[in-house]
């Protein structure tokens, strides 16, 4: 502190320059009172004489200045003041501060943790050069974003007489297979433009990246690797750039490995090859270079500098609707949006910040809980020194000086907290990372790294936290004659004190309700979910994706293959039923279809009727255990050469022919530059849960897999014992039938409804967690309320036991405190739980935020705590022997 001791020493000489100051000024106020005597004498007014004088003595306004930087100096000096002191404080207490620190760590982490969540997910930016200038083009209709995906020949002539950006890069997503030595690794590439990592502004590792003449699809096939498969499976070996490596069965150049740490540009996604779009056009869809209304590839651009946003809107708007005009067919009422670009779309962040923001409230009480519980302890320690209070009252320090010292001592402790706090958020975050609730063929990926983000908001937190614990201190220091209650006794210098401690009690036993009445909430819906009825079996199913886009097979041959592939899995010991689906339930990406009935018009501006559909192989309705209310299931004979059939659901069947049959009747499904379909009902089946658990029934329709082509689909199959057991023989089978074609994503339909409850789930164990720390502070703090109403008691036990109260009167005495408090805090938790459960709805399944057992148990569970940790102390207070209690000092 040698520093800030001599920059002391050299401004108290400027404050005692303020003297000379003050002499100036009379000097000059008696000089320009001459010269006003003389004004008439020489015609000076007196705005000239004091203008005179001014130049004769210089203008003391620096003096001013100097003095005024003194007194900052010297603000400083008495802050580092306290710091030294509170430091000694705090090392005189280890105990007292270990057991503060590590309760505000964990509190300030955990918080920490869940904001790097969020940091990851919704607020860092794209790993891009400048990514404030990238913009994400949406599908839209009524000006509403529909979907991100577009048709590369629309990408074309979006990219075309475009002035508002730099770049236009398509992309698109597609599982790989990585050959080696005759085994295949699934990994995750995207199929990109040639511009994707010089408009992201990226560079290389080793090699280079793209270049215009590799978009063309007469050149050789090449791929740039992440740095992290680039360690993984090929050691980090520079000498692989040239080499050859297998995908997909076909042979691909290294010729770069991408920068440490990146994989993609969407949120989780773990994006281990890129390759050029034109080379491998055939991994989307045969047709995707040409075909208009078919919608494969996403767009990202960059900004000119000189366009803001809503100039390249207007700008790209008119793009779009010459579009429209020249190709009807394909974009009549489509429209482009722009956005910022983000990892997440604008779909998906509203529903994950919710959930994201429902977590951070969750830490927040926590944190909340342990502020309550700490200021309880500094409430106690205040009335500790009230005599090294008093002796530096006595020494002139005044009430806010005071106040500042308990206020810079409690944010030491909050400072020390949090950045072992960060720490352990830092560590946490890295095990949410490895938390992935898909299989390991579809790892997740999160930048959860410490960045300044995530220090701001834990240093923040951690002054806000040194703030929250120190204010009821310093206002009861400063607001207190500490001296008149040293002389009053020390039974007096608690104070209001008592009222202040029992407040922070009410406040713990409050957030400990409306945590655990969260957790009963989550965990009541969890044990509703699994009673819905979801329409088919999960039992003894399992599900393999299959893709033959690899394969580059024509339709014909596309169809054959899986007929062969169903009649050979059959066959296997074990398997009951096989068929084939696009998507399997509780898939969130199901998709959309428009379709014409007879007597029910669409919405205008829209070609048909929106409804979801699925198109199934034979005997999909057996397999998946869906009741058939009445026609038939799909059979082979329904294929490309008979008319069209289609099995709807009992919903759309009620809504759109009420008490009519509809067997027999006909839909038309509309299709982009296509003449509408006609579809003939021949079933009617049971409502299923088709995208989450929590939907209302939706219409639904079924369209048979051989009338309906698809290279990608779902291998379903119906065991007659463990699913898992018959995976081996099922993907060995398909191996025999053709060495290149592999079943990926494997998971039984349960592990599938799994996946849906996995946001709920993790509610569940978060809230349950947080409510047991916030349940635990709670307890102590009540323990500690009681033991030092009893301690400060003492006297008065004494009297009451020696006028012949009984033990278990003072035992039930005692006890009320604690019992006042809880009720009390049980009753404000419950009024903020009913306020906040409103917010938890559209994670709930089957029940509603209002759920009396939730409430009542976690009431009672608090009243017995709080019974139980006032117990103890209260039964101490009745061993106090009274002739030793009315000596009590």
């Amino acid at each position: 502190m040698s520093w800030m001791g001599e920059f002391a020493r050299r401004f108290r000489m400027l404050i005692h320059r303020r003297e000379f100051d003050a002499d100036l000024k009379e000097e000059m106020r008696l000089h320009i009172e001459l010269r006003q005597q003389e004004e008439f004498q020489s015609g000076m007014t007196a705005d000239d004489a004091q203008a005179a004088a001014r130049r004769r003595f210089g203008n003391p306004t620096y003096l001013r200045e100097e003095s005024h930087i003194a007194w900052g100096w010297e603000w400083l000096e008495n802050v580092a003041q306290d710091v030294r002191f509170g430091l000694r404080m705090l090392r005189k207490n280890p105990g007292f501060t270990a057991v503060a620190v590590l309760t505000l760590a964990l509190g300030i982490g955990a918080n920490t943790a869940i904001f790097s969540v969020i940091n990851a997910i919704l607020l860092r930016p794209i790993p891009a050069s400048h990514p404030e200038q990238l913009v994400r083009f949406y599908s839209s209709g009524a000006g509403i974003p529909s979907e991100r995906s577009f048709s590369y020949p629309n990408y074309e002539d979006l990219q075309k007489q475009n002035e508002a950006f730099s770049d236009l890069v398509a992309l698109s997503q597609a599982p790989i297979l990585l050959g080696n030595s005759g085994q295949y690794d699934q990994l995750l590439a995207e199929v990109v433009s040639e511009n994707y990592f010089s408009a992201l502004g990226l560079r290389t590792v080793y090699g280079r990246f793209f270049s215009a003449g590799e978009q063309r699809s007469g050149a050789g096939p090449v791929v740039v690797l992440s740095d992290a498969l680039w360690r993984r499976r090929f050691a980090a070996d520079p000498g692989l750039i040239g080499q050859s490596i297998d995908l997909n069965g076909s042979s691909f150049t290294v010729i770069g490995i991408a920068p440490p740490g990146y994989s993609g540009i969407m949120a989780g996604l773990g994006v281990d090859a890129w390759v050029p779009l034109r080379q491998a056009a055939s991994w989307l869809a045969p047709d995707v270079l040409t075909n208009r209304s078919a919608a494969h590839v996403q767009i990202i651009a960059r900004l000119e500098p000189k366009f803001s946003l809503s100039q390249a809107q207007a700008a790209t708007a008119i793009r779009a609707q010459l579009l429209a005009e020249e190709y009807p067919d394909a974009n009549r009422g489509r429209g482009v949006l722009l956005a910022p670009a983000r990892y997440l779309d604008i779909g998906l962040r509203g529903a994950i910040a919710s959930f994201l923001t429902v977590v951070l409230a969750l830490v927040g009480l926590v944190l909340l809980s342990a502020c309550a519980n700490l200021t309880n302890l500094l409430l106690v320690r205040i009335v500790g020194r009230h005599r090294e209070m008093a002796v530096r009252r006595a020494l002139g320090a005044s009430g806010p000086r005071l106040a500042r010292q308990v206020l810079t001592e409690s944010t030491l402790l909050a400072l020390a907290g949090g950045a072992v706090g960060i720490f352990l958020g830092s560590w946490s975050a890295n095990l949410i990372n490895r938390f992935n609730p898909l299989p390991a063929t579809i790892p997740l990926r999160f930048d959860l790294s410490l960045d300044y983000r995530v220090f701001a908001f834990g240093f923040l937190a951690s002054l806000l936290t040194g703030v929250l614990l120190g204010t009821i201190p310093a206002m009861r220091v400063s607001h207190r004659n500490v001296i008149l209650a040293v002389k009053e006794g020390p039974g007096n210098i608690d104070g209001g004190n008592s009222l202040a401690r029992n407040l922070f009690v009410v406040v713990q036993v409050a957030v400990s309700i409306v945590l655990l009445v969260g957790a009963g909430l989550f965990l009541r819906s969890l044990g509703k979910a699994r009673a819905i009825n979801i329409g088919f079996d999960s039992a003894n199913a399992l599900a393999l994706d299959v893709d033959l886009n690899l394969k580059r097979f024509s339709d014909e041959r596309g169809v054959q293959f899986y007929r062969e592939m169903l009649r050979r899995v059959e066959s296997l010991p074990g398997i009951r039923s096989a068929t084939l689906a696009n998507l399997t339930p509780l898939d969130t990406a199901t998709p959309f279809r428009d379709v014409l009935i007879p007597g029910h018009d669409p919405v205008p501006g829209t070609p048909g009727i929106r409804t979801s559909f699925n198109h199934v192989g034979p005997a999909y309705f057996k397999t998946m255990v869906i009741s058939l209310r009445s026609g038939r299931d799909f059979s082979e004979l329904d294929d490309a050469l008979r008319p069209g059939v289609v099995v709807i659901n009992e919903t759309m069947a009620r809504r759109y022919w009420g008490s009519q049959n509809p067997i027999g009747k006909q839909i038309k499904m509309v299709r982009t530059g296509q003449v509408p379909m006609p579809l003939e009902i021949i079933g009617i089946s049971n409502d299923v849960k088709y995208r989450s658990l929590g939907e209302d029934p939706t219409p639904h329709i079924y369209v048979p897999f051989f009338q309906d082509y698809s290279p990608d689909m779902t291998l379903l199959l119906r065991t007659a014992g463990e699913p898992g057991a018959a995976l081996v023989a099922v993907q060995q089978e398909l191996q025999n039938q053709d060495r290149d074609v592999q079943g990926f994503f494997a998971r039984t339909l349960a592990q599938q409804i799994g996946f849906a409850l996995v946001p709920a789930r993790l509610a569940a164990s978060l809230s349950a967690i947080f409510g047991s720390f916030a349940l635990v502070l709670a307890t102590l703090g009540i323990y500690g309320v009681v033991s030092y109403t009893a301690r400060q008691g003492t006297r008065e036990i004494g009297l009451r036991m020696a006028l012949g109260a009984q033990r278990d009167d003072i035992l039930r005495l005692v006890m009320a405190q604690a019992k006042k408090l809880a009720l009390l805090g049980i009753a404000v938790g419950l009024a903020a739980a009913l306020g906040l459960s409103r917010f938890l709805t559209g994670l709930l399944y089957g029940m509603s935020s209002f759920d009396a057992w939730a409430y009542c148990i976690v009431a009672l569970l608090l009243l017995g705590v709080a019974l139980v940790a006032s117990y103890f102390p209260a039964r101490r207070a009745t061993q106090v022997d009274p002739v030793v209690a009315l000596r009590y000092e």
